[in-house]
Protein backbone atom coordinates (compact mmCIF):
# COMPACT_ATOMS: atom_id res chain seq x y z
CA UNK A 1 0.00 0.00 0.00
CA UNK A 2 2.93 2.06 1.12
CA UNK A 3 4.67 1.65 -2.39
CA UNK A 4 1.30 2.53 -4.30
CA UNK A 5 0.91 5.60 -2.15
CA UNK A 6 4.59 6.39 -3.36
CA UNK A 7 4.06 5.91 -6.84
CA UNK A 8 0.88 7.73 -7.00
CA UNK A 9 2.49 11.01 -5.45
CA UNK A 10 5.43 10.39 -8.23
CA UNK A 11 2.23 10.70 -10.71
CA UNK A 12 1.43 13.74 -9.36
CA UNK A 13 4.59 15.42 -9.37
CA UNK A 14 4.71 14.69 -13.44
CA UNK A 15 1.45 16.07 -14.05
CA UNK A 16 2.44 18.88 -12.15
CA UNK A 17 5.49 19.13 -14.36
CA UNK A 18 3.47 19.23 -17.28
CA UNK A 19 2.42 22.71 -19.54
CA UNK A 20 -0.54 24.59 -18.88
CA UNK A 21 -0.30 25.96 -22.11
CA UNK A 22 -0.97 24.39 -25.67
CA UNK A 23 2.51 23.12 -26.62
CA UNK A 24 1.94 23.85 -30.50
CA UNK A 25 1.77 26.94 -31.86
CA UNK A 26 -1.54 28.66 -33.02
CA UNK A 27 -0.93 28.56 -36.37
CA UNK A 28 0.14 24.86 -36.39
CA UNK A 29 -2.26 22.14 -37.68
CA UNK A 30 -1.82 18.86 -36.84
CA UNK A 31 -1.56 16.36 -39.45
CA UNK A 32 -4.81 14.58 -38.56
CA UNK A 33 -6.76 17.57 -38.80
CA UNK A 34 -5.22 18.14 -42.55
CA UNK A 35 -6.58 15.18 -43.30
CA UNK A 36 -9.93 15.71 -41.66
CA UNK A 37 -10.43 18.95 -43.26
CA UNK A 38 -9.54 17.71 -46.50
CA UNK A 39 -12.02 14.87 -46.51
CA UNK A 40 -14.64 17.57 -45.13
CA UNK A 41 -13.38 19.58 -48.58
CA UNK A 42 -14.27 16.62 -50.54
CA UNK A 43 -18.09 15.61 -48.58
CA UNK A 44 -19.01 19.74 -49.29
CA UNK A 45 -19.01 18.82 -52.79
CA UNK A 46 -22.14 16.51 -54.45
CA UNK A 47 -19.93 13.88 -56.64
CA UNK A 48 -21.06 14.37 -60.21
CA UNK A 49 -23.35 11.52 -61.63
CA UNK A 50 -21.38 8.53 -63.71
CA UNK A 51 -21.58 8.88 -66.81
CA UNK A 52 -23.71 5.33 -67.52
CA UNK A 53 -26.29 7.00 -64.86
CA UNK A 54 -26.16 10.79 -66.31
CA UNK A 55 -27.66 8.77 -69.92
CA UNK A 56 -30.05 7.03 -68.54
CA UNK A 57 -31.71 9.95 -66.62
CA UNK A 58 -31.49 11.56 -69.68
CA UNK A 59 -33.17 8.26 -71.41
CA UNK A 60 -35.83 8.48 -68.61
CA UNK A 61 -36.71 12.13 -68.85
CA UNK A 62 -37.41 12.35 -72.63
CA UNK A 63 -39.31 8.99 -72.11
CA UNK A 64 -41.64 11.65 -69.95
CA UNK A 65 -41.75 14.22 -72.05
CA UNK A 66 -42.86 11.61 -74.94
CA UNK A 67 -45.27 10.34 -72.99
CA UNK A 68 -46.90 13.84 -72.05
CA UNK A 69 -46.31 12.81 -67.96
CA UNK A 70 -45.96 15.86 -65.67
CA UNK A 71 -42.40 15.79 -64.96
CA UNK A 72 -42.87 16.91 -61.65
CA UNK A 73 -44.92 13.47 -60.80
CA UNK A 74 -41.47 11.63 -61.33
CA UNK A 75 -39.59 9.60 -58.42
CA UNK A 76 -37.25 12.59 -56.30
CA UNK A 77 -33.96 10.56 -56.87
CA UNK A 78 -34.85 10.87 -60.62
CA UNK A 79 -35.53 14.41 -60.32
CA UNK A 80 -32.55 14.97 -58.08
CA UNK A 81 -30.18 13.68 -60.61
CA UNK A 82 -31.67 15.55 -63.09
CA UNK A 83 -30.52 18.55 -61.74
CA UNK A 84 -27.36 17.58 -63.42
CA UNK A 85 -29.15 18.17 -66.96
CA UNK A 86 -30.20 21.55 -66.85
CA UNK A 87 -27.07 23.41 -68.24
CA UNK A 88 -26.11 23.77 -70.36
CA UNK A 89 -28.61 24.33 -72.57
CA UNK A 90 -28.85 21.95 -75.75
CA UNK A 91 -30.61 20.62 -78.38
CA UNK A 92 -30.84 17.18 -77.10
CA UNK A 93 -34.40 16.45 -76.68
CA UNK A 94 -34.45 17.80 -72.58
CA UNK A 95 -37.26 20.32 -72.42
CA UNK A 96 -35.15 22.15 -69.96
CA UNK A 97 -38.19 24.63 -69.32
CA UNK A 98 -40.06 21.63 -68.06
CA UNK A 99 -37.36 20.19 -66.27
CA UNK A 100 -36.49 23.44 -64.56
CA UNK A 101 -40.22 23.84 -63.34
CA UNK A 102 -40.71 20.18 -62.04
CA UNK A 103 -36.75 20.73 -59.73
CA UNK A 104 -38.49 23.77 -58.22
CA UNK A 105 -41.34 22.54 -57.32
CA UNK A 106 -39.65 20.44 -54.85
CA UNK A 107 -36.72 22.03 -54.00
CA UNK A 108 -38.13 23.62 -51.08
CA UNK A 109 -39.35 20.33 -49.38
CA UNK A 110 -36.26 18.58 -50.64
CA UNK A 111 -32.84 19.29 -49.14
CA UNK A 112 -30.56 16.86 -50.83
CA UNK A 113 -32.41 18.70 -54.29
CA UNK A 114 -31.92 22.15 -53.44
CA UNK A 115 -27.62 20.93 -52.27
CA UNK A 116 -27.05 19.77 -55.54
CA UNK A 117 -29.11 22.29 -57.10
CA UNK A 118 -26.98 25.35 -55.79
CA UNK A 119 -23.77 22.76 -56.53
CA UNK A 120 -24.43 22.47 -59.99
CA UNK A 121 -25.80 25.84 -60.39
CA UNK A 122 -22.31 27.41 -59.08
CA UNK A 123 -20.19 24.86 -61.45
CA UNK A 124 -22.06 25.05 -64.77
CA UNK A 125 -22.54 29.10 -64.15
CA UNK A 126 -22.82 31.28 -67.05
CA UNK A 127 -23.80 34.76 -67.20
CA UNK A 128 -24.96 34.04 -71.06
CA UNK A 129 -27.64 32.11 -69.47
CA UNK A 130 -30.46 33.70 -68.01
CA UNK A 131 -31.99 30.81 -66.46
CA UNK A 132 -29.61 31.33 -64.25
CA UNK A 133 -30.78 34.67 -62.87
CA UNK A 134 -34.23 32.92 -62.03
CA UNK A 135 -32.41 29.61 -60.75
CA UNK A 136 -30.49 32.37 -58.12
CA UNK A 137 -34.00 33.86 -56.90
CA UNK A 138 -35.10 30.38 -56.16
CA UNK A 139 -32.32 29.47 -54.23
CA UNK A 140 -31.64 32.92 -52.24
CA UNK A 141 -35.39 32.37 -51.46
CA UNK A 142 -35.34 28.63 -50.22
CA UNK A 143 -32.43 29.70 -48.27
CA UNK A 144 -34.07 32.53 -46.09
CA UNK A 145 -35.78 29.29 -44.19
CA UNK A 146 -34.44 28.15 -41.10
CA UNK A 147 -31.57 25.46 -42.46
CA UNK A 148 -28.42 24.01 -40.21
CA UNK A 149 -25.68 21.91 -41.42
CA UNK A 150 -24.50 22.08 -45.36
CA UNK A 151 -27.43 24.53 -46.16
CA UNK A 152 -26.97 26.56 -43.01
CA UNK A 153 -23.36 26.68 -44.43
CA UNK A 154 -24.80 28.58 -47.56
CA UNK A 155 -27.13 30.29 -46.36
CA UNK A 156 -24.37 32.31 -44.17
CA UNK A 157 -22.35 32.66 -47.45
CA UNK A 158 -25.17 34.42 -49.59
CA UNK A 159 -26.34 36.82 -46.37
CA UNK A 160 -22.47 37.93 -46.81
CA UNK A 161 -21.81 38.16 -50.05
CA UNK A 162 -25.12 37.74 -52.07
CA UNK A 163 -23.35 35.00 -53.69
CA UNK A 164 -26.40 33.89 -55.72
CA UNK A 165 -27.25 36.57 -57.39
CA UNK A 166 -26.01 36.36 -60.83
CA UNK A 167 -26.39 39.52 -61.84
CA UNK A 168 -23.97 41.46 -59.26
CA UNK A 169 -22.70 38.43 -57.33
CA UNK A 170 -19.51 37.84 -59.19
CA UNK A 171 -18.79 41.31 -59.42
CA UNK A 172 -19.15 41.66 -55.71
CA UNK A 173 -17.29 38.89 -54.64
CA UNK A 174 -14.22 40.17 -57.30
CA UNK A 175 -14.31 43.48 -55.50
CA UNK A 176 -14.09 41.77 -52.38
CA UNK A 177 -11.15 39.72 -53.68
CA UNK A 178 -8.97 42.61 -54.24
CA UNK A 179 -9.58 44.65 -51.25
CA UNK A 180 -9.14 41.72 -48.86
CA UNK A 181 -5.39 41.85 -47.07
CA UNK A 182 -5.88 38.21 -46.37
CA UNK A 183 -6.98 35.76 -48.44
CA UNK A 184 -10.59 34.56 -46.81
CA UNK A 185 -13.42 35.47 -48.97
CA UNK A 186 -13.15 32.26 -50.89
CA UNK A 187 -12.72 29.73 -48.21
CA UNK A 188 -16.01 32.10 -46.50
CA UNK A 189 -17.88 31.58 -49.28
CA UNK A 190 -16.85 27.93 -49.86
CA UNK A 191 -15.28 28.52 -52.82
CA UNK A 192 -11.89 26.88 -51.96
CA UNK A 193 -13.20 24.02 -52.37
CA UNK A 194 -10.94 22.01 -55.74
CA UNK A 195 -14.30 21.35 -57.44
CA UNK A 196 -15.66 25.07 -57.14
CA UNK A 197 -11.91 26.16 -57.46
CA UNK A 198 -12.46 26.23 -61.70
CA UNK A 199 -16.35 26.54 -61.63
CA UNK A 200 -17.93 28.61 -64.09
CA UNK A 201 -18.95 31.00 -60.96
CA UNK A 202 -15.38 31.23 -60.41
CA UNK A 203 -14.63 31.75 -64.17
CA UNK A 204 -17.19 34.67 -64.26
CA UNK A 205 -15.44 36.54 -61.22
CA UNK A 206 -12.07 36.03 -62.89
CA UNK A 207 -13.26 38.13 -65.51
CA UNK A 208 -15.47 40.31 -63.21
CA UNK A 209 -11.95 40.82 -61.35
CA UNK A 210 -10.16 41.49 -64.25
CA UNK A 211 -12.18 44.30 -65.62
CA UNK A 212 -11.43 45.85 -61.67
CA UNK A 213 -8.28 45.07 -61.45
CA UNK A 214 -7.53 46.91 -65.33
CA UNK A 215 -8.97 50.04 -63.34
CA UNK A 216 -7.66 49.80 -59.75
CA UNK A 217 -3.89 49.15 -60.86
CA UNK A 218 -2.66 52.05 -61.85
CA UNK A 219 -3.57 53.43 -58.06
CA UNK A 220 -1.15 54.14 -55.49
CA UNK A 221 -2.01 50.64 -54.15
CA UNK A 222 -1.04 49.20 -57.54
CA UNK A 223 1.09 46.51 -56.14
CA UNK A 224 -0.48 45.53 -53.17
CA UNK A 225 -3.71 45.01 -55.84
CA UNK A 226 -1.52 43.09 -58.09
CA UNK A 227 -0.63 40.89 -55.49
CA UNK A 228 -4.09 39.74 -54.61
CA UNK A 229 -5.18 39.66 -58.04
CA UNK A 230 -2.39 37.05 -58.52
CA UNK A 231 -3.30 35.18 -55.42
CA UNK A 232 -6.58 34.19 -56.93
CA UNK A 233 -5.53 33.99 -60.64
CA UNK A 234 -2.82 31.45 -58.87
CA UNK A 235 -4.76 29.70 -56.29
CA UNK A 236 -1.31 27.07 -55.68
CA UNK A 237 1.07 26.84 -58.91
CA UNK A 238 -0.70 26.89 -61.56
CA UNK A 239 -2.96 29.29 -63.22
CA UNK A 240 -7.11 28.91 -62.47
CA UNK A 241 -8.44 28.68 -65.70
CA UNK A 242 -5.35 28.29 -68.06
CA UNK A 243 -7.56 29.12 -71.16
CA UNK A 244 -7.55 31.50 -74.38
CA UNK A 245 -10.31 33.96 -72.98
CA UNK A 246 -9.15 34.12 -69.30
CA UNK A 247 -5.58 34.69 -70.18
CA UNK A 248 -6.26 37.20 -72.71
CA UNK A 249 -8.53 39.43 -69.64
CA UNK A 250 -5.92 38.49 -67.69
CA UNK A 251 -3.07 40.37 -69.66
CA UNK A 252 -5.40 42.84 -70.46
CA UNK A 253 -5.96 43.38 -67.30
CA UNK A 254 -2.49 43.98 -65.98
CA UNK A 255 -1.08 46.05 -68.94
CA UNK A 256 -4.02 48.34 -70.06
CA UNK A 257 -3.69 50.98 -67.86
CA UNK A 258 -0.19 52.02 -69.71
CA UNK A 259 -1.43 51.70 -73.34
CA UNK A 260 -2.57 55.09 -75.20
CA UNK A 261 -1.86 57.10 -71.90
CA UNK A 262 1.36 59.06 -70.23
CA UNK A 263 1.75 57.01 -67.36
CA UNK A 264 3.69 54.41 -67.11
CA UNK A 265 4.24 51.95 -64.40
CA UNK A 266 7.06 51.95 -61.66
CA UNK A 267 9.77 49.55 -62.62
CA UNK A 268 8.70 46.83 -59.61
CA UNK A 269 5.38 46.79 -61.24
CA UNK A 270 6.30 46.72 -64.49
CA UNK A 271 8.66 44.04 -63.18
CA UNK A 272 6.10 42.08 -61.03
CA UNK A 273 3.80 42.18 -63.68
CA UNK A 274 6.02 40.58 -66.79
CA UNK A 275 7.62 37.85 -64.13
CA UNK A 276 3.77 36.56 -63.69
CA UNK A 277 2.77 36.81 -67.42
CA UNK A 278 6.28 34.99 -68.93
CA UNK A 279 6.17 32.66 -66.24
CA UNK A 280 2.46 31.85 -67.17
CA UNK A 281 1.68 32.74 -70.15
CA UNK A 282 5.34 32.47 -71.86
CA UNK A 283 7.13 35.49 -74.11
CA UNK A 284 4.79 36.59 -76.33
CA UNK A 285 7.10 36.98 -79.29
CA UNK A 286 7.73 33.24 -79.47
CA UNK A 287 3.73 32.26 -78.20
CA UNK A 288 4.49 28.28 -79.56
CA UNK A 289 1.36 27.30 -77.56
CA UNK A 290 -0.91 30.15 -78.01
CA UNK A 291 -1.62 31.34 -74.65
CA UNK A 292 -1.27 35.00 -75.58
CA UNK A 293 -4.00 34.46 -78.01
CA UNK A 294 -7.19 36.23 -76.32
CA UNK A 295 -4.77 39.10 -75.13
CA UNK A 296 -5.45 42.60 -77.38
CA UNK A 297 -2.95 43.62 -79.93
CA UNK A 298 -2.11 46.55 -77.59
CA UNK A 299 -1.31 44.35 -74.94
CA UNK A 300 1.27 42.30 -76.81
CA UNK A 301 2.63 45.16 -78.38
CA UNK A 302 3.04 46.86 -75.21
CA UNK A 303 4.68 43.92 -73.52
CA UNK A 304 7.00 43.16 -76.44
CA UNK A 305 7.92 47.03 -76.18
CA UNK A 306 8.64 46.18 -72.33
CA UNK A 307 10.29 43.15 -73.22
CA UNK A 308 12.60 45.00 -75.82
CA UNK A 309 13.82 47.49 -72.97
CA UNK A 310 14.96 44.76 -70.87
CA UNK A 311 16.72 43.18 -74.14
CA UNK A 312 18.57 46.21 -74.48
CA UNK A 313 18.96 46.90 -71.02
CA UNK A 314 20.40 43.13 -70.74
CA UNK A 315 22.90 43.82 -73.82
CA UNK A 316 24.11 47.48 -72.74
CA UNK A 317 24.51 46.59 -69.00
CA UNK A 318 25.52 42.38 -68.92
CA UNK A 319 26.55 41.89 -72.27
CA UNK A 320 28.90 45.23 -72.44
CA UNK A 321 30.61 43.93 -69.47
CA UNK A 322 32.81 41.71 -72.05
CA UNK A 323 33.06 44.64 -74.19
CA UNK A 324 33.60 47.24 -71.66
CA UNK A 325 37.04 44.66 -70.84
CA UNK A 326 38.14 45.46 -74.10
CA UNK A 327 38.49 49.21 -73.47
CA UNK A 328 35.24 50.02 -75.31
CA UNK A 329 33.67 51.26 -72.54
CA UNK A 330 32.80 54.77 -73.95
CA UNK A 331 31.95 53.87 -77.25
CA UNK A 332 29.50 51.68 -75.21
CA UNK A 333 27.89 54.13 -73.55
CA UNK A 334 27.88 56.38 -76.91
CA UNK A 335 25.52 53.10 -78.34
CA UNK A 336 23.43 52.63 -75.12
CA UNK A 337 21.90 55.99 -75.24
CA UNK A 338 21.55 55.96 -78.82
CA UNK A 339 19.32 52.80 -79.12
CA UNK A 340 17.62 54.02 -75.68
CA UNK A 341 16.22 57.21 -77.53
CA UNK A 342 14.96 55.12 -80.58
CA UNK A 343 13.27 52.94 -77.50
CA UNK A 344 12.44 55.67 -75.64
CA UNK A 345 10.24 57.53 -79.05
CA UNK A 346 8.84 53.85 -79.90
CA UNK A 347 11.02 53.26 -83.32
CA UNK A 348 11.53 49.80 -81.98
CA UNK A 349 9.12 47.29 -82.54
CA UNK A 350 11.11 44.47 -81.46
CA UNK A 351 14.27 42.73 -80.08
CA UNK A 352 16.25 39.66 -79.88
CA UNK A 353 19.44 38.91 -78.17
CA UNK A 354 21.79 36.36 -79.90
CA UNK A 355 23.96 35.69 -76.82
CA UNK A 356 27.70 33.94 -77.69
CA UNK A 357 28.54 30.84 -75.22
CA UNK A 358 30.19 32.60 -72.22
CA UNK A 359 27.14 35.32 -72.44
CA UNK A 360 24.82 33.07 -72.17
CA UNK A 361 26.41 31.22 -69.35
CA UNK A 362 26.62 35.01 -67.65
CA UNK A 363 22.93 35.64 -67.91
CA UNK A 364 21.56 32.06 -67.44
CA UNK A 365 20.08 32.93 -64.04
CA UNK A 366 19.13 36.12 -64.87
CA UNK A 367 15.75 36.80 -63.03
CA UNK A 368 14.44 39.09 -65.80
CA UNK A 369 15.88 37.22 -69.14
CA UNK A 370 13.96 34.14 -68.41
CA UNK A 371 16.29 32.34 -71.34
CA UNK A 372 14.36 34.91 -73.57
CA UNK A 373 17.64 34.99 -75.82
CA UNK A 374 18.87 33.01 -79.18
CA UNK A 375 22.27 31.49 -79.52
CA UNK A 376 25.30 32.25 -81.48
CA UNK A 377 26.14 28.81 -83.00
CA UNK A 378 30.06 29.93 -84.11
CA UNK A 379 32.13 32.64 -83.80
CA UNK A 380 33.93 34.34 -80.51
CA UNK A 381 31.83 32.89 -77.54
CA UNK A 382 32.39 36.35 -75.98
CA UNK A 383 30.51 38.12 -78.62
CA UNK A 384 26.44 38.97 -78.94
CA UNK A 385 24.29 40.38 -81.09
CA UNK A 386 21.29 42.49 -80.55
CA UNK A 387 18.66 42.09 -83.27
CA UNK A 388 16.30 44.92 -83.56
CA UNK A 389 12.86 45.62 -85.69
CA UNK A 390 12.20 49.49 -86.48
CA UNK A 391 9.37 49.42 -88.91
CA UNK A 392 10.20 47.70 -92.09
CA UNK A 393 13.97 47.68 -91.02
CA UNK A 394 15.62 45.39 -88.91
CA UNK A 395 19.35 45.74 -87.92
CA UNK A 396 21.72 43.71 -85.77
CA UNK A 397 23.96 45.73 -83.11
CA UNK A 398 26.53 43.77 -82.91
CA UNK A 399 29.12 43.73 -79.53
CA UNK A 400 32.66 44.90 -79.21
CA UNK A 401 33.93 46.41 -82.37
CA UNK A 402 31.37 44.80 -84.82
CA UNK A 403 29.95 46.87 -87.34
CA UNK A 404 26.14 47.81 -87.45
CA UNK A 405 24.33 46.30 -90.28
CA UNK A 406 20.89 46.92 -91.40
CA UNK A 407 18.38 45.21 -94.01
CA UNK A 408 14.33 45.99 -95.52
CA UNK A 409 12.92 42.82 -93.54
CA UNK A 410 11.45 41.74 -96.84
CA UNK A 411 14.94 40.92 -98.36
CA UNK A 412 15.92 36.70 -98.23
CA UNK A 413 19.34 37.39 -96.37
CA UNK A 414 17.47 39.78 -93.69
CA UNK A 415 17.82 37.62 -90.40
CA UNK A 416 14.11 37.07 -88.61
CA UNK A 417 14.06 37.82 -85.05
CA UNK A 418 13.29 35.03 -82.00
CA UNK A 419 14.65 32.06 -83.48
CA UNK A 420 16.99 29.99 -80.90
CA UNK A 421 19.82 29.53 -82.83
CA UNK A 422 22.09 31.96 -85.69
CA UNK A 423 25.36 31.24 -87.28
CA UNK A 424 27.78 34.66 -87.78
CA UNK A 425 27.64 34.18 -91.41
CA UNK A 426 24.10 34.63 -90.87
CA UNK A 427 24.11 38.25 -88.77
CA UNK A 428 27.29 39.58 -91.08
CA UNK A 429 25.09 38.82 -94.79
CA UNK A 430 25.69 42.07 -97.10
CA UNK A 431 22.89 44.74 -96.21
CA UNK A 432 21.89 48.28 -96.66
CA UNK A 433 24.60 51.39 -97.43
CA UNK A 434 24.17 53.83 -95.02
CA UNK A 435 23.80 57.01 -95.96
CA UNK A 436 25.86 60.49 -94.70
CA UNK A 437 24.54 62.38 -92.02
CA UNK A 438 22.79 65.11 -92.60
CA UNK A 439 25.09 67.62 -91.45
CA UNK A 440 27.80 66.07 -93.55
CA UNK A 441 26.60 65.30 -96.68
CA UNK A 442 29.74 65.10 -97.90
CA UNK A 443 30.57 61.82 -96.76
CA UNK A 444 30.00 58.71 -99.06
CA UNK A 445 27.58 56.01 -98.69
CA UNK A 446 29.10 53.27 -96.30
CA UNK A 447 29.97 49.84 -98.06
CA UNK A 448 27.50 47.18 -97.57
CA UNK A 449 28.77 45.35 -95.14
CA UNK A 450 27.81 48.23 -91.96
CA UNK A 451 28.55 51.22 -90.76
CA UNK A 452 31.29 51.25 -87.85
CA UNK A 453 30.57 53.12 -84.73
CA UNK A 454 33.19 56.01 -85.39
CA UNK A 455 31.96 59.01 -82.72
CA UNK A 456 29.86 61.56 -84.13
CA UNK A 457 28.94 60.00 -87.61
CA UNK A 458 27.42 56.63 -86.75
CA UNK A 459 24.42 57.51 -85.34
CA UNK A 460 24.28 60.51 -87.58
CA UNK A 461 24.13 57.89 -90.35
CA UNK A 462 21.63 55.64 -88.69
CA UNK A 463 19.23 58.36 -88.53
CA UNK A 464 19.39 59.83 -92.01
CA UNK A 465 18.79 55.84 -92.93
CA UNK A 466 15.33 55.88 -90.38
CA UNK A 467 14.41 59.42 -92.11
CA UNK A 468 14.59 58.11 -95.22
CA UNK A 469 13.19 55.05 -95.00
CA UNK A 470 10.63 55.04 -92.58
CA UNK A 471 9.96 58.54 -91.84
CA UNK A 472 11.57 58.81 -88.22
CA UNK A 473 13.34 61.82 -86.93
CA UNK A 474 16.03 61.45 -83.85
CA UNK A 475 18.02 64.62 -83.01
CA UNK A 476 22.11 64.76 -82.28
CA UNK A 477 20.67 66.53 -79.27
CA UNK A 478 18.65 63.58 -78.45
CA UNK A 479 21.07 60.70 -78.60
CA UNK A 480 24.07 62.72 -76.86
CA UNK A 481 25.52 60.70 -74.09
CA UNK A 482 24.48 62.87 -70.56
Amino acid sequence: MSTLADELDRLRDVVAMLPTRRVLPANQIRPTRRVLERILKALDVVPALPEARLKQVKRDIIAAQQNHTDLSTLPARLLRDAVWLLWPDSSDGVNRALLRRAILAHVGTRKSMLRRLIDVWLLQFSREDDSFVDIGRHIDHHLAAGHSGMLGLWKESHRAYDLFNATRGPDQLASRILAETQAHTLAACRLDNPARATSGYLRAVHFALSARLAKVLASEQGTDVLARAIRFYVPETRLRFDEKEPNGAMADAMVSPWIKTQRQPSDRLRSEVLAHLRQHLGDPRVDARQRWGGASTETRQAVRGWLSKLSLDAFFDVVGQFAGNTGMGHQWQARKAFWATCLRKNFIQDSWLVLGDNVARAVAHNHELRGSHGRLADGNANHSVLLMRVGQLTFAEWSHSGKLRAWPVDWKNAPTLFRPRYRRIELTESGLQFPPPEERPDLPLTSSDGVSHVAGVWQGRVASLLRRKEGLRILPSEWHVR
